[in-house]
């Protein structure tokens, strides 16, 4: 869809778009610079913060929490808008979701708070699971991980069985240069057992 661009100076281009037998006709050009062309203005103006406040990057307060329950997802008591603008984009993502691999993951990467997302895995087992591996710099507080695993959960199809794994991924055991912040076997609390 093409970006909306205002347009400033109708007055003078429609007195330019003028035919040319009607051309210095100071009524018609009065008419179109005093008459039509503010009130055009006036309606482009209104279309432009329509726009505006169905924007929802741009979009604050009592605008946001409509559009959140056009998607189905209602505001906490105390929520800021920050929090609560994720979530409406994230219920968004979840509601165009086909349950597919790519749709998990950005849901996942859309709830998972941007300062804690390290990586997201989604490993198929058959027939019909799912294991989604979030790792995270932190650990996830108890309300963000149960937000991760609500919005998964009406991610996946219905016959698909899903398992939701976060853990930080700092001092982590796992292969060297394979995981993400894998230690290794030399390093780590677990370093002399084996």
């Amino acid at each position: 869809m093409a970006e909306l661009v205002q347009i400033t100076n109708y007055a003078s281009r429609m007195v330019e778009a003028l035919l040319v037998q009607f051309r210095g006709k100071e009524r018609i050009e009065a008419y179109l610079k005093h008459v039509l062309a503010p009130k055009i203005q006036e309606l482009e103006n209104v279309a432009i913060a329509i726009k505006g406040q169905l924007d929802l990057d741009l979009a604050s307060g009592d605008m946001l929490d409509k559009l959140g329950s056009i998607v189905g997802q209602l505001r906490l008591p105390g929520e800021s808008d920050a929090a609560y603008r994720l979530k409406v984009k994230a219920r968004m993502a979840r509601n165009k979701s086909k349950g597919a691999r790519d749709d998990i993951l950005i849901v996942a990467k859309l709830v998972t708070p941007t300062a804690k997302w390290a990586k997201t895995t989604v490993i198929q087992v058959y027939p019909l699971g799912l294991i989604v591996q979030v790792q995270t710099v932190s650990d996830l507080t108890t309300e963000e991980a149960g937000i991760l695993k609500e919005f998964l959960d009406g991610t996946r199809g219905q016959t698909i069985s899903l398992s939701v794994v976060v853990a930080p991924m700092v001092g982590a055991f796992g292969f060297f240069g394979n995981t993400l912040g894998a230690l290794g076997f030399n390093a780590g609390k677990f370093a002399s057992l084996v």
